[in-house]
């Protein structure tokens, strides 16, 4: 795996968690904190979806081809 794929995952794991952290912070503001709890928690899964959709596209796996006759024992 790409070494730019890897710190994207990694990135949108801390993103997911922030996403929560935000909508806990604005449930206890408007003084509902489960309705921020699960805003928070919708939006750290899309944010998480777009970047693992944009690691696949931006950085594509790359398939090497393994001539296995040549391999020697």
């Amino acid at each position: 795996m790409n070494q730019s794929k890897k710190t994207l995952k990694k990135a949108s794991g801390l993103l997911f968690v922030g996403c929560i952290m935000l909508g806990m912070a604005a449930g206890f503001i408007i003084n509902h904190p489960p309705i921020g709890l699960f805003g928070g928690l919708a939006m750290g899964f899309f944010v998480k979806a777009g970047i693992m959709v944009a690691a696949d596209q931006y950085y594509p796996e790359v398939e090497e081809d393994y001539d296995y006759d040549e391999v020697v024992d």
